[in-house]
């Protein structure tokens, strides 16, 4: 048995590891509650230190972490060289690497313990943001941030941010729903109903159309490939759409016939929100600087009088970090892709539609969640299955 993970065989230990990266964003907008955004924050950094130790105590560094740790090492070295240092380049890497390590480590030692405790933890902020979300359905006014931005700011975030938290919500209700040897079982099936439909009215009370869509398309297709009609997800045709929505959408912008029919179809124009023009900015400063970016900073893009992001995830690794750094994202997601084809249909399509939903919401959003690690870490790794909440001190692996 892997001694490395003692202290996380029981939930307390995997609570205490997991519970900062569920950070809620409306804290540090709460003044009375911004000490507690802060004292988590440590906690984070503490648990990320943590996970670290224990990885390399005694455990084999896998190929999967060293892709994850390469991409995270070029962002920092970007940043350096272009003098834009930014501490969160640090935290970024932090965060990514122990996520890939803490899951890594589960899953050879107490799996079910940790998809549980994932599972719980996002189930908690989730719904206290679905009952705060019915409660003040035009945004916590008493936060400091709604008086600065036309968007209402709930409990998880600001509209699109909101869904980035959605998404990992509805996807650890499927993947446990599908792990689960107890077949049509009522209380698993009323969890993930009611699961999905905390999702939806909380997304569609808040009004983000990118979000209702992207919470729509995984639950449709999970419900249609992994319990109608138990069929492999065609991804290599995902891909391509993936594709072709980018081109569409990032780089011909309102040039196509897609968006036109789309905007008469609409009766608006499609600028997605003023999101073309830092597309365009964004895709012209690329051109300039492609082999080492700009590094990390809050801003490239000068518009209207102040610094913006580019709004597209992909667009934003190749400032910062330059063609080379977008080209091993895009590599280290199409290993955990390729690796998660050989699993079982359900377990299969339930994390590659995750996945395939972090990025829908990266064509319009910058940040790279999180729990994106976690996803392509459960992806690249063989998983087992359990049964519930299992007491086994340890997974036998297929």
């Amino acid at each position: 048995m892997d001694k490395t993970l003692k202290i996380n065989k029981t939930n307390l230990g995997l609570f205490f590891l997991l519970f900062p990266y569920f950070n809620p964003t409306g804290l540090k907008y709460i003044p009375a509650l911004a000490s507690v955004y802060d004292a988590i924050q440590l906690w984070k950094l503490c648990a990320c230190l943590y996970i670290w130790f224990l990885y390399f105590r005694k455990n084999r560094v896998s190929k999967f972490f060293i892709w994850v740790f390469s991409f995270q090492g070029l962002m920092i070295a970007t940043t350096l060289l272009n003098h834009a240092y930014d501490s969160k380049v640090i935290t970024n890497m932090l965060i990514a690497t122990s996520l890939v390590m803490i899951t890594e480590l589960c899953v050879r030692t107490c799996f079910d313990k940790y998809l549980n405790q994932l599972w719980k933890i996002s189930a908690l902020f989730v719904c206290i943001n679905f009952i705060l979300t019915i409660i003040f359905q035009k945004g916590m006014t008493f936060a400091t941030l709604y008086k600065s931005t036309r968007n209402p700011l709930y409990f998880l975030g600001i509209d699109n941010a909101l869904a980035g938290q959605l998404i990992p919500f509805v996807f650890l209700a499927t993947l446990r729903k599908v792990l689960k040897a107890t077949g049509n079982n009522l209380k698993d099936n009323l969890e993930l109903i009611v699961s999905y439909a905390i999702a939806l009215i909380t997304i569609a009370i808040v009004g983000s159309a990118t979000g209702v869509f992207i919470i729509l398309v995984f639950i449709i297709l999970s419900v249609y490939y992994s319990f109608a009609i138990k069929r492999r997800v065609p991804y290599k045709l995902i891909s391509i759409i993936y594709g072709l929505f980018f081109i569409v959408i990032i780089i011909m912008q309102s040039n196509n016939l897609v968006v036109e029919f789309v905007s008469n179809l609409l009766g608006r124009s499609m600028t997605f929100t003023g999101r073309n023009i830092l597309w365009e900015r964004a895709l012209s400063k690329i051109l300039e600087r492609p082999i080492l970016g700009y590094g990390y900073t809050a801003g490239n893009i000068e518009v209207w009088g102040s610094m913006f992001s580019s709004h597209n995830m992909f667009l934003e690794i190749a400032l910062q970090g330059g063609i080379f750094s977008l080209l091993l994202f895009i590599i280290i997601t199409w290993l955990g892709i390729r690796k998660n084809a050989k699993k079982s249909v359900q377990v299969s399509n339930t994390i590659v539609l995750a996945i395939f939903g972090v990025l829908l919401k990266g064509l319009m959003e910058v940040t790279i969640p999180f729990f994106y690690y976690i996803m392509l870490a459960l992806a690249y790794c063989t998983i087992p299955t359990f049964n519930g909440d299992s007491n086994n001190e340890e997974m036998k692996l297929d």
